[in-house]
């Protein structure tokens, strides 16, 4: 059964399961993190219980009526807890919506359940065509700010780069320098600008994920992430020694044996296209499976290993639903890109500009449905999965 309750800074009404009486919760609107069972109103409940679910919402404002009355409680204190009757108060409502008609609803935009708190993950099956309209949604009202944060990260990424190709030129330029010496110090290079390249692409999440919570933007956030890095880089090198050991699996130790039986350079190759086209369905399920857990890092502040192991625990009855996600992303990017071409070249760039904003909000919206948490959308809508 669900309870209502009322968040100690914003006062917004929250529902929340009963079973979750007494764990800390994050208001969804304020961000403020509070113990539900510290701010519980049994009253209000009481009164909550009253209102039908197949009741109209005038009767449902006489019944309130009535509460009030024989309580002595004032009326502003009961319109301000009031919640539309018609969405029910059973223990499967996992989230209100506010209409912006109804002349009962508090200011707050958004009433639902809190966010969960830090470390705690309720894996959700998710629903491919929630995510792609919660995503379409977002990007109509955000487009601006998504598109200048990707943007932001593009200049970063081609600043660092630029300085990159400069220093290896002059590397090479200097005489006499030995090769060796040569060599580390254009892998040293390439290393520093993976790793701030990968650092403001954190960032990038960041400010997806705020978006995706109502937050609005802050693009400080994309420089955020170096506490996280740590974390984030050793979740995301144990990812490719798990891909790396499956196409060992398919493609090295197959290729090794003909190599070491048969010499012949088209056998060789059959059985290297053969353990490919073998292992290749086994590496997009894998790769899947393993893609939420940067965020994982980023959100909860998980581990290398905790955030692999989360990652493979919230997508494991997504599979399919991820995969079809997958092939409609690619579809617009190819899209996308068509049409850029033949808007005489010059559409290109916008093109890309806002696949680039709005394939990083599919991602984060899927993260939050996977995690069973709530995504505000604009207009004064809440939706979970």
């Amino acid at each position: 059964m669900a309870v209502e309750l009322s968040c100690p800074q914003c006062q917004s009404v929250l529902r929340i399961a009963e079973e979750n009486l007494g764990k800390k919760s994050r208001c969804p609107n304020c961000s403020e993190v509070f113990t539900a069972s510290e701010h519980f109103d049994s009253n209000e409940t009481n009164s909550s219980s009253l209102l039908s679910r197949e009741g109209s919402t005038a009767s449902a404002s006489q019944q309130l009526g009535q509460i009030v009355a024989s309580q002595g409680e004032s009326t502003s204190d009961r319109l301000s807890s009031f919640t539309d009757p018609l969405l029910g108060d059973d223990g499967d409502s996992r989230y209100s919506v506010i209409e912006e008609s109804n002349p009962y609803a508090p200011v707050s935009p958004v009433v639902g359940e809190p966010l969960l708190e830090t470390g705690e993950i309720r894996p959700t099956v998710i629903a491919i065509d929630t995510v792609i309209e919660s995503s379409w949604v977002l990007f109509k009202h955000y487009w601006a700010m998504a598109v200048v944060t990707v943007i932001i990260v593009a200049g970063v990424n081609y600043g660092v780069g630029f300085v990159q190709q400069l220093l290896s030129v002059a590397v090479e330029a200097l005489p006499g320098i030995d090769p060796a010496i040569q060599v580390a110090t254009q892998i040293s290079l390439a290393a520093f600008a993976w790793l701030v390249g990968f650092w403001v692409q954190l960032g990038q999440s960041l400010v997806m994920l705020d978006l995706c919570r109502g937050k609005g933007v802050d693009f400080a956030r994309i420089f955020s992430a170096g506490s996280l890095m740590l974390s984030a880089v050793g979740a995301a090198l144990m990812v490719v020694c798990l891909l790396g050991l499956l196409a060992a699996v398919f493609v090295g130790l197959p290729v090794g044996i003909a190599f070491a039986t048969d010499q012949d350079p088209n056998t060789i190759m059959t059985v290297g296209l053969a353990g490919v086209g073998l292992g290749l369905i086994p590496f997009i399920v894998l790769s899947i499976r393993f893609s939420m857990s940067q965020l994982l890092v980023i959100d909860q502040h998980c581990g290398p290993w905790d955030a692999v192991a989360t990652s493979w625990r919230i997508t494991k009855n997504n599979q399919i639903t991820l995969i079809l996600l997958l092939l409609v992303v690619s579809a617009i990017s190819v899209i996308a890109f068509i049409l850029g071409v033949l808007a005489c070249i010059l559409g290109l760039i916008p093109a890309m500009l806002a696949v680039g904003a709005f394939v990083p909000l599919i991602y984060a919206v899927t993260y939050l449905n996977l995690t069973g948490q709530i995504t505000v959308l604009p207009n004064a809508q809440a939706v979970r999965a």
